[in-house]
């Protein structure tokens, strides 16, 4: 047989395997590269998660900064609404700044815990009692016994405040202070 007679006789069946080895070479050079693609994926994919994480983890910063300085600002209110009571003389029921105070009290509903804002009601229902019975007793003369029962309920209404005043910041530490920088190790 000669190699004519040999490729003529083989050819096709030659054709056949390299066809199919070629074919499973380029199958396993799929395989290996696609594996590769997918190994890539989730090592994209554990850094996206990774991200996202670091993501959430400076948004809720952010969120317990936004907190901080809200609570900060009643803190301030109930401190500054006392300090007005004390600074005038007699209370003006119409200033604007004891106003815009007292309404910034009020906002302690909506960041604090509620003995926090039980403490800034009581705050707000002493400050309402001072300015009551400053209005009211100002409709009376000096000797008029209505007047002197007003300056007493204004009087014992300024000491709880004047009390208030000194456990303030004591009351507001616990959701004011940073635990993470506060905390004994």
């Amino acid at each position: 047989m000669t190699w004519l007679e040999f490729w003529k006789t083989f050819a096709g069946s030659i054709a056949t395997v390299v066809a199919s080895v070629t074919a499973g070479s380029i199958a396993a050079w799929f395989g290996v590269v696609q594996a590769r693609i997918a190994k890539s994926q989730a090592r994209t994919a554990d850094a996206q998660k990774e991200l996202a994480k670091a993501q959430l983890e400076i948004a809720f910063d952010k969120l317990k900064y936004d907190l901080f300085e809200k609570r900060y600002e009643v803190y301030l209110a109930a401190k500054g609404v006392i300090e007005a009571i004390f600074n005038q003389s007699p209370v003006n029921r119409a200033d604007p700044e004891l106003r815009r105070l007292r309404l910034k009290l009020d906002e302690a509903r909506f960041f604090f815990p509620a003995d926090t804002r039980s403490f800034c009601e009581s705050i707000e229902s002493k400050v309402y009692a001072v300015l009551v019975a400053s209005q009211a007793a100002s409709g009376y003369s000096e000797e008029h016994p209505e007047r002197v029962k007003l300056r007493d309920q204004q009087a014992n209404a300024e000491i709880a405040l004047s009390t208030i005043y000194s456990e303030l910041a004591q009351r507001f530490e616990r959701d004011l202070s940073f635990h993470q920088l506060t905390k004994q190790p």
